[in-house]
């Protein structure tokens, strides 16, 4: 049975910063992600959001997050390793689908691991 990865939230200023200068950076419609790996072998991923007050009230950046981390819980098996997460929302992700943003979040993670493992 593979072992569960657990999932946290970045929070300091300082992790944030070491991520943004250090990792790699992906574009997306939707959303731009950095992504960050980590030497530790206990298989966590840490997620941080970035949301701007333009993409709408308190209600509607917090519903993104959680979105964001049910994608993540639902797609979390096929990426077996530590790594730093940062989310940076753009303003039609208000607009779009569950699982529209689900599909748009995996072919991101895949062309990017693609970059990272050749």
């Amino acid at each position: 049975m593979k072992e569960k990865i657990k999932i946290d939230t970045i929070r300091k200023r300082s992790d944030f910063k070491k991520i943004y200068k250090e990792g790699s950076y992906i574009k997306g419609k939707y959303l731009h992600i950095y992504m960050l790996a980590r030497a530790e072998d206990n298989c966590s991923i840490r997620v941080g959001f970035d949301i701007s007050k333009k993409i709408g009230n308190a209600v509607t950046r917090n519903r993104i997050r959680r979105i964001l981390k049910e994608i993540l819980i639902k797609i979390e098996q096929e990426y077996n390793r530590s790594i730093d997460i940062i989310f940076v929302a753009k303003k039609g992700i208000c607009n779009i689908s569950f699982w529209d943003l689900k599909d748009h979040i995996e072919k991101i993670f895949t062309t990017s691991l693609k970059h990272t493992e050749s």
